[in-house]
């Protein structure tokens, strides 16, 4: 079975401040086919005046959404930078800034095995406390060797992810090397299978069903040409409204009514009533034919 390779490179979300300090960065991060999906959450703090910043994304990426404790932020992606404007800080003020980017086509095949390869360039003084959980597609197999940067990490086999926690003061690289799952998907063609076979079996019941009804008909005497094109249609479609009859007969509504009150006397036809709409079925004449 051919293995499918991916590799990621990814530039995301590198904070280049401007008179903002940024006390923490969580980016969540899930390879979703050939995309990044990325939830990052900032608390920042300002000086009086302060109103905007630059996120460097990945080439090809879209923002979902930004918000602060304000509401939405206006936001504008120019190449590689993310541009946020903010409403005015108030001097000290602390907020909490969250938003969702998409990387399109953000993953390129590489040897025999997927690789997550995360540049982050701090442009602030300080250290800056960095959170980075990367999500690994479903059945895909972390590959456990000395690959992994930075070194201390944490994998989670409940969700199949890759936790880092670093406190950041130059450049720092995350990789992550891992198989995608390639193994076939047994309970989506079991499903397939299934609801397959039950559709055939229904079609099946309903075609006999007609045919036998059919059979029966012939067996009734003294139907005229109008009586025979209701009960047809009665037969062929099983709870058939008296407008829809109409509709398909031609009749009058005088005319039909009259049609439906002789079936309806010979027990060739069933009526019921739901509301104001009269539904019409086969009677028990014809299952005794």
């Amino acid at each position: 079975m051919k293995t499918v390779v991916l590799g990621l490179v990814v530039f995301l979300l590198i904070p280049s401040v401007f008179g903002l300090g940024v006390s923490r960065l969580l980016l969540d991060t899930q390879v979703e086919g050939m995309d990044l999906v990325t939830e990052f959450s900032l608390i920042v703090k300002g000086d009086e005046g302060d109103t905007s910043f630059v996120l460097s994304v990945p080439p090809n990426s879209r923002v979902i959404f930004v918000k602060d404790g304000l509401g939405d932020v206006n936001s504008q992606i120019s190449g590689s930078e993310l541009s946020l404007e903010l409403s005015p800080f108030s001097d000290g003020e602390q907020r909490t800034i969250i938003g969702e980017v998409i990387s399109e086509s953000a993953i390129a095949e590489k040897g025999n095995f997927n690789e997550f390869l995360y540049v982050f360039k701090p442009s602030i003084e300080g250290e800056l406390p960095l959170e980075l959980t990367l999500y690994l597609p479903e059945g895909a197999q972390l590959v456990e060797n000395d690959s992994i940067r930075p070194k201390f990490s944490v994998f989670n086999e409940s969700d199949n992810s890759l936790w880092w926690g670093e406190d950041v003061v130059e450049e720092e690289i995350f990789l992550a090397r891992f198989v995608p799952d390639t193994r076939p998907r047994v309970w989506v063609w079991v499903l397939g299978v299934v609801v397959g076979i039950s559709f055939v079996v229904v079609a099946v019941f309903q075609a006999k069903k007609i045919v036998l009804r059919r059979k029966r008909l012939k067996g009734v005497k003294i139907l005229n040409e109008k009586e025979r094109i209701v009960l047809e249609l009665v037969i062929q479609q099983e709870g058939i409204t008296q407008f829809e009859l109409k509709r398909k007969t031609n009749l009058t509504k005088s005319n039909l009514s009259k049609v439906l009150a002789k079936l309806e006397t010979r027990a060739l036809i069933e009526r019921k009533k739901y509301g104001k709409v009269n539904y019409l079925y086969p009677g028990e004449k014809l299952k005794e034919i």
